[in-house]
């Protein structure tokens, strides 16, 4: 309702966002930062091959593609075969009404896709034929889709590894530190997560306690990792006028909140976590994927310059430093990604090592 946030131009600017097919295949990878929070208390072996089963056993569960001709219903799940798989078993996915506005829902895609298209298309010169014959709604669609994958496998991964009582006990000490879990678990079961901890053998003798310990561990792993969106999610800055300016900056700064939380308010168990994310980020996006590299190398070298008065190129000495130890193929994938040797370099899209804010400040202050 702020007009200083322009919805319209913000949620045009979004779906133009979401018609590179490259911001699909960055989603994909939400199950990075999923996997390493579950595996602070499900272990990092389990806690990979659980998301890996999870993402491939829901991809058995997409609609045919005929069926998604209609863009006014963006699911590209088969709700019904969701809870024919899994509703026997896991309490949440038995229900429709269960899985619709919650966490495993992806609200902010739903929102701008369904909501306000025909309005966006209306007051706009767009010609949405044109569009769909040239595919850029399938791309939005592709992400909405890569969303609702994500979500489910996250939930149903934390949910299956909490079958193990003794898994539920560390992730219920792991998720203690937080105040948004320790509430949620106050409003549900009536108690503090403390006192659950204390007394967790006896709690969990009732049925009902027990899921709804299982349910809420699992929620909270989805929304720590695929984040919640909307007003009351952003910092004040990010609102009004700032919801204008700073559109893009919600996933990198989320994704730096979690790293944070992870290595400085989760303890042990937490840090861990974070490390594990760190190399997860190498992997994928290279040393130039973690948080601020990609901005601070430019900083870096606007810095020389002002200094010495000369130029100079930090990727260029990163690979004079390496000639000679390892080839120059290795160099590229240490610095890029090992997706980078596969001929897929999405790591700028995937890792942290710019920020729009940082990004958009070196470019207007330093050209």
């Amino acid at each position: 309702e702020d007009p200083l946030e322009f919805q319209n131009l913000r949620q045009l600017g979004f779906m133009f966002f979401l018609t590179d097919v490259s911001a699909a295949t960055m989603n994909t990878f939400q199950g990075l930062p999923a996997m390493t929070y579950i595996s602070a208390y499900g272990g990092m072996k389990k806690s990979a091959a659980g998301q890996v089963k999870a993402m491939k056993d829901v991809m058995k569960l997409l609609k045919p593609f005929k069926e998604l001709k209609n863009l006014s219903n963006d699911s590209a799940i088969s709700l019904e075969k969701v809870i024919e798989k899994y509703g026997s078993t896991i309490p949440r996915l038995s229900k429709i009404e269960n899985i619709l506005g919650s966490v495993i829902a992806p609200n902010r895609t739903n929102e701008y896709l369904n909501s306000e298209l025909d309005g966006i298309m209306r007051d706009s010169d767009l010609n949405t034929q044109a569009l769909i014959r040239e595919g850029k709604l399938k791309s939005e669609t592709m992400f909405t889709t890569t969303e609702v994958l994500n979500r489910l496998a996250t939930y149903i991964n934390s949910y299956e590894l909490t079958r193990n009582n003794n898994v539920l006990h560390k992730a219920l000490k792991f998720n203690a530190y937080d105040q948004n879990f320790n509430a949620a678990i106050q409003a549900k079961l009536g108690v503090d997560t403390q006192n659950i901890l204390d007394n967790f053998d006896t709690f969990i003798q009732n049925q009902d306690n027990l899921e709804a310990l299982r349910d809420q561990v699992a929620q909270t792993a989805v929304e720590e990792t695929q984040f919640l969106y909307g007003r009351e999610a952003k910092p004040r800055v990010t609102r009004g006028v700032g919801a204008l300016l700073l559109q893009f900056s919600e996933y990198p700064t989320m994704m730096l909140q979690l790293m944070w939380k992870l290595g400085f308010n989760r303890g042990p168990e937490g840090r861990k976590a974070m490390a594990m994310y760190g190399v997860a980020l190498i992997l994928t996006s290279g040393l130039m994927g973690l948080p601020f590299a990609e901005d601070s190398s430019e900083i870096a070298e606007l810095a020389y310059k002002w200094y010495s008065g000369k130029n100079i190129n930090i990727e260029e000495e990163y690979y004079k430093v390496l000639e000679g130890i390892v080839s120059p193929n290795v160099a590229e994938a240490l610095l890029k990604g090992q997706l980078n040797m596969a001929g897929l370099s999405i790591g700028p899209r995937v890792g942290l090592g710019t920020h729009p804010v940082t990004g958009g400040l070196i470019d207007v202050f330093f050209g």
